[in-house]
């Protein structure tokens, strides 16, 4: 396991090393520059002055000389300042990334409680009413955009009933029903697409695992129903319910941008994308660097809950 662990600490070294070049030329690429924005404001700036801011930042340097020294630098922990917000980047990152975090745990374990009742049990009851209810269900989640979920549901809580806030961030010293009240709207709008997803991808393997061997042999040895669906068909069907998860472990710390923009939530997903559109160079970098980190967590914590739900994979050798 040591030796497996270390391999995939290299490899995300070397992901990160390759994000980190792809992300700096794609963004220095972009139209204009950050002295170009700055001397947007100032109408008595000449040709002479943006040469000259140019030559100070070296911004007049090749992309590939110019990220060669950000990354000397990141290598001694300084990811520089944002152009935009005027703080040091990391320190900007730290609270967004907790926001979006608290948001995306939320929403993941809320869309598991629903999804796996509700997929269990449209598998067992396979081509039933019931079955059917769900899957509609399923498809209806899967088929409505999540920004008019979102207004959907500001307009009857927030709107209508006056129920809850329609978006905004609790503040710090808040109590604890405030700072859920200000998350029950963005969790809701999160879990329910997920719910669909994670509730098709369990229907489906459970149905596969209810016409294997083995679950003949688990009922001709008597195993109660509970039993058999529980211990014997569950494990087997949750390899793929856990593959989907782990893709929306890291993709959710980015992807969120609609929902925390139209709820007013200071989150990555809302970071990234002003960062990219205001040329900050080392927000956004640093940023995109984050989110293919936790991607490649969740990526890690999958391949190690396989070797938990299936016993046959050996996580260690890297074989079944």
């Amino acid at each position: 396991m040591t030796l497996y662990l270390f391999k995939r600490f290299i490899q995300a070294l070397f992901v990160l090393l390759a994000m980190s070049f792809v992300c700096y030329i794609l963004i220095g690429l972009m139209p204009g520059d950050p002295i170009d924005i700055m001397l947007a404001a100032n109408p008595e700036a000449t040709a002479e002055d943006a040469a000259r801011l140019r030559a100070i930042y070296g911004l007049d340097q090749p992309l590939v000389t110019r990220y060669g020294h950000w990354l000397a630098a990141a290598m001694t922990g300084d990811f520089g300042y944002s152009r935009l917000f005027s703080q040091p980047v990391f320190d900007l990152i730290w609270p967004r990334l907790l926001n979006t975090f608290v948001l995306m745990v939320s929403a993941l374990l809320l869309a598991l409680l629903v999804a796996l009742p509700a997929g269990i049990y449209a598998a067992y009851k396979k081509d039933s009413l019931s079955d059917r209810l769900i899957n509609g269900f399923c498809f209806a989640g899967i088929s409505i955009p999540s920004f008019w979920l979102a207004l959907l549901l500001i307009s009857f809580f927030a709107v209508t009933l006056m129920w809850l806030p329609a978006g905004g961030f609790a503040l710090d010293d808040a109590s604890l029903w405030v700072h859920i009240k200000f998350m029950i709207l963005p969790v809701l709008t999160l879990a329910m697409t997920s719910v669909a997803a994670y509730t098709r991808y369990l229907r489906a393997s459970m149905i596969e695992s209810f016409q294997g061997d083995f679950i003949r042999t688990a009922r001709a040895k008597g195993c109660s129903e509970r039993r058999v669906i529980l211990r014997h068909a569950l494990r087997p069907a949750l390899a793929p319910v856990v593959t989907v998860l782990s893709l929306d472990f890291g993709t959710l710390f980015g992807g969120a941008l609609i929902v925390e923009t139209i709820f007013a939530r200071p989150g990555m997903g809302k970071l990234i994308f002003d960062a990219i559109l205001g040329n900050d160079y080392n927000l956004a970098i640093l940023s995109l660097l984050v989110v293919t980190i936790m991607i490649l967590i969740g990526n890690l914590l999958a391949d190690l809950s396989y070797s938990i739900i299936d016993p046959r994979v050996k996580i260690a050798e890297g074989k079944e």
